[in-house]
């Protein structure tokens, strides 16, 4: 697994059901698997405290896994959490 962190913007997420999406890096060319539960905690008695939108900055590391190649999103914390209701 690598350290570094890195920077991207949800593609789109899927808060029902199973609760997954995509991320893309800043370079734009590159994305990878998330599930909801690598998304970080901010606030425990919020019911939405792991809801990614598209459009939310986000940091991240990246993981062994089983998609895109076999990698993942893990540790990843949302930066800009965008309001696009």
């Amino acid at each position: 697994m690598m350290d570094d962190f890195k920077e991207g913007v949800c593609k789109w997420f899927a808060s029902s059901g199973q609760s997954f999406g995509y991320i893309t890096y800043n370079d734009g060319m590159n994305e990878v698997y998330v599930h909801y539960s690598q998304i970080a905690r901010k606030n425990l008695r919020d019911p939405k405290y792991r809801d990614m939108k598209k459009g939310d900055t986000v940091k991240f590391k990246i993981a062994d896994g089983y998609h895109n190649n076999g990698t993942q999103a893990v540790e990843v914390e949302i930066l800009i959490h965008v309001d696009n209701d």
